[in-house]
């Protein structure tokens, strides 16, 4: 197993991709390299950031899904939604912010892998946004569908 994969998309296994990452002192340089042309909040930053990667679907050899390393994902800039929300999660998690993986169902047999982040300072810990590649950074819905959820700190 290549160590820069995961294969089977889970939220605990795009978390564990965003741990790996985010435990590398390089992952925090990164993260502020790629936010700094975004100008706004860290979470606007960060939803950009999630808009500005290229989507491609996984190619279907029988591998599975693969959740890619935020390095690749930079590197390439291109993923599907499982690598970026990985990618946000770890820069997410460099800066401090409270961080989910969330895999909510699209329609019957697709699921969609997001990244939730907060930032509120009045509420520490609490999950205020939902950033994926097609919308960016919006505010959380109460109560969120997701099918699962794994925290990455």
């Amino acid at each position: 197993r290549d160590a820069d994969r995961i294969v089977v998309v889970t939220a605990d296994g795009i978390a564990e991709q965003a741990r790996r990452a985010a435990r590398n002192p390089q992952t925090a340089i990164l993260a502020r390299q790629e936010l700094a042309p975004f100008v706004g909040s860290l979470i606007e930053a960060l939803g950009r950031f999630a808009q500005s990667i290229a989507v491609v679907r996984e190619p279907l050899d029988g591998a599975g899904e693969i959740i890619t390393s935020p390095w690749r994902t930079v590197a390439y800039r291109r993923g599907d939604c499982d690598d970026v929300a990985a990618a946000v999660l770890a820069f997410a998690s460099t800066f401090g912010l409270p961080c989910m993986a969330a895999v909510v169902a699209t329609s019957p047999g697709f699921a969609h892998a997001v990244a939730l982040v907060g930032d509120d300072p009045y509420l520490p810990g609490r999950l205020t946004h939902v950033i994926d590649q097609a919308h960016g950074a919006r505010i959380l819905p109460e109560p969120f569908p997701a099918l699962a959820l794994a925290g990455v700190r």
